[in-house]
């Protein structure tokens, strides 16, 4: 029998068709790991989801399937760009840091074990505190809201403590605070209604995280804003709200089911 012989020449090649069947095993564990979130947004999207995924992980010294796994669970749970987000509680962003002294097997436990420590206290039994935060934004109306120009940041800051009390206790306000000024900074570029705009777009960053607008789990979102494109500041807040409160209500319906 003949050996087989691997050239130099052929190992990209190699590499390449070992990556591509690593990202369609991934986009099928999403789909597993949460097929109501994935089947919403589409295979496209969730292959955007995974290879950006695979990019970022390598980042923080991720190259191994499980904790590339785990990364990507993450970013299903917390948002694509989880690990930038001023939000993250200070154990994981320190494990995704701490590259050089753990083997990256041992700190994907680590950061595993983190993670539904913050799950548990974020969502609480049975969801009880994600369901009830879904609740209060669904019957919220940013119109209703008392934003003040001169305290809109403040103002924020304790729309977002009425909404989900334990979600801002874990994060804190210096981090929120954070997310507000670019919530502010969105609701200017995108000619949203300041205030009301501000608290929205907030809000949605709260909820969906930091950068959920450039977010492939959150397609939606880049839609609403270019469906309203050349309106008015307030017919664009109000048709982003809208859109809002329709994804909010698939959400509580997920958790009243128990499913991602």
């Amino acid at each position: 029998m003949s050996q087989l012989v691997i050239r130099d020449a052929q190992r990209p090649a190699l590499r390449a068709v070992s990556l591509q069947t690593f990202r369609e095993r991934m986009v099928e564990h999403l789909f597993a790991f949460s097929p109501q979130h994935c089947a919403g947004i589409g295979e496209a999207a969730v292959q955007e989801v995974v290879a950006l995924g695979i990019e970022r992980s390598a980042q923080h010294g991720f190259s191994q399937r499980g904790p590339v796994r785990l990364y990507l669970e993450m970013m299903l749970l917390m948002g694509s760009h989880f690990d930038t987000d001023p939000q993250l509680p200070l154990p994981m962003a320190d494990l995704l840091r701490d590259r050089d002294k753990a083997a990256q097997l041992d700190r994907a436990d680590r950061l595993h074990g983190e993670l539904l420590r913050h799950m548990r206290q974020a969502l609480g039994r049975a969801n009880r505190h994600a369901r009830a935060a879904i609740d209060r934004l669904r019957t919220m109306s940013s119109s209703a809201l008392e934003l003040r120009d001169e305290h809109l940041e403040r103002d924020v800051l304790r729309v977002f403590g009425q909404v989900y009390p334990e979600r801002f206790a874990l994060a804190g306000p210096a981090a929120l605070a954070l997310l507000v000024a670019r919530a502010r900074a969105l609701a200017a570029a995108e000619s949203l209604d300041l205030r009301r705009g501000t608290a929205l777009t907030g809000l949605l960053m709260f909820e969906l995280g930091h950068r959920c607008f450039e977010d492939p789990l959150y397609p939606w979102l880049a839609r609403a804003l270019l469906e309203t494109r050349g309106q008015d500041p307030v017919a664009r807040t109000e048709h982003l709200e809208a859109k809002a409160k329709t994804y909010l209500a698939l959400i509580a319906r997920r958790l009243e089911r128990g499913v991602r």
